[in-house]
């Protein structure tokens, strides 16, 4: 899911969002499951902060909690990842491909690996 005015790229495949409009997927879990959240990102336009973020929801669609790491953002394609297990009653996590502030960045991948 995109929030304008992030965009996908399809010629590059590249999506570009902000802390204001990110892309989102969501994925059934289980809660204990241990994840790796892995993307690969670089600035857009200028030096930025970048997340990777899941946010946490019960069977009812309610939040339970947020996990997120912060990144600066580098010209090049960098990878930044964290690990993260499942909170008790998770029945979904909504992963994010976003910034950390409202200047763009780019993501070419987003991955969660269990």
């Amino acid at each position: 899911t995109l929030i304008s005015p992030a965009s996908y790229d399809s010629s590059r495949k590249v999506l570009t969002v902000s802390v204001k409009t990110p892309a989102t997927q969501v994925v059934e879990v289980e809660q204990g499951q241990r994840f790796k959240n892995s993307v690969i990102a670089r600035c857009s336009t200028a030096p930025t902060s970048g997340r990777v973020q899941i946010n946490w929801m019960d069977a009812k669609g309610a939040f339970i909690k947020a996990s997120i790491e912060t990144f600066d953002c580098k010209t090049e394609w960098t990878t930044h990842e964290m690990t993260v297990v499942a909170p008790p009653n998770a029945h979904v996590a909504v992963i994010y491909a976003s910034g950390h502030t409202e200047t763009p960045l780019e993501f070419k991948s987003l991955s969660l690996r269990q």
